[in-house]
């Protein structure tokens, strides 16, 4: 749903800033979202707007949008430190399960 070049510049940024241990405790919550998005169309419209404000921001970030976002900024003051928590004491998660046709 999100713009094909701000998604990448996103993901550009998750892999060039964000630490091992924030990425692995973002996938304890998001792979299972995921999932339940698949099957959901309201968790669908109740992440979208936290992932597309997050996205811009990144994307201004990286330098390929002109324009951040206040929101994007807030989201990521709350969310990435809960990541990183999460991801202190987590194991390293499958998300490559997501790309595996459902059982």
């Amino acid at each position: 749903m999100l713009d094909q070049t701000v998604w990448r510049a996103d993901m550009a940024f998750t892999f060039k800033n964000l630490s091992p241990t924030t990425v692995r405790g973002y996938h304890v919550w998001a792979i299972p979202y995921v999932c339940l998005m698949r099957k959901s169309q309201l968790a669908e419209k109740l992440m979208f707007p936290i992932a597309k404000y997050r996205a811009q921001e990144l994307a201004y970030q990286m330098g390929v949008v002109e324009k951040g976002s206040w929101r994007g900024k807030l989201i990521r003051l709350v969310l990435e430190p809960i990541c990183w928590a999460l991801g202190v004491f987590a194991t390293e998660q499958n998300w490559e399960s997501l790309w595996q046709p459902a059982k």
